[in-house]
């Protein structure tokens, strides 16, 4: 009796230890405002660039972002190629980070805020979490583009000393200066 319920119990505790597969986070529909956001969230955790995307990571991202937003990242990451030539020795701008949320070390999960419609722009917030460690909220400024939505500009809140409160248009066009 005693080594059936150790089996048993051995049997259990492997049970447990096992990972689960956790299925795909059920995005909203994606001719949605929050289901562009959310696809592209979860691109992002899948991919997690750090600092600015390559242009390889960009075109993966590329069914999500604006022209102008890409344009941005285009120009950030010339300024980038020339900083290297310039300045071999040294690190280039925007290499180091995550460009997408407020928090340096970015994401490790998102939730999805309801879309709120002015003018030409909608703004989804998204409430953002890393492990245990931070929480805070973003708002994601997103814009129709050849009849789908896509984002034009991210406006941080400032979680943490290295990524404070401003708009990522507003940091891509910092690096350049």
């Amino acid at each position: 009796m005693r080594q059936v319920l150790t089996l048993a119990m051995i049997g259990f505790l492997v049970a447990c230890a096992t990972p689960v597969h956790v299925p795909p986070r059920a995005c909203p529909d994606a001719g949605t405002a929050e289901g562009a956001v959310c696809a592209f969230y979860e691109r992002y955790l899948a991919l997690r660039p750090s600092g600015l995307p390559t242009a390889e990571q960009q075109a993966a991202f590329e069914p999500w972002l604006s022209e102008r937003l890409e344009r941005g990242m285009d120009a950030a990451r010339e300024v980038q190629t020339v900083f290297r030539t310039q300045h071999p020795d040294e690190k280039p701008p925007l290499v180091d980070g995550c460009l997408f949320a407020s928090l340096f070390e970015g994401p490790t999960e998102f939730t999805i805020g309801a879309a709120v419609s002015a003018g030409d722009a909608t703004r989804v917030p998204v409430r953002f979490r890393h492990g245990t460690d931070a929480e805070w909220q973003d708002v994601i400024v997103v814009t129709r583009e050849h009849d789908r939505f896509v984002i034009d500009d991210i406006e941080f809140a400032g979680a943490g000393p290295f990524n404070p409160a401003g708009r990522l248009s507003e940091v891509l066009q910092q690096s350049g200066q």
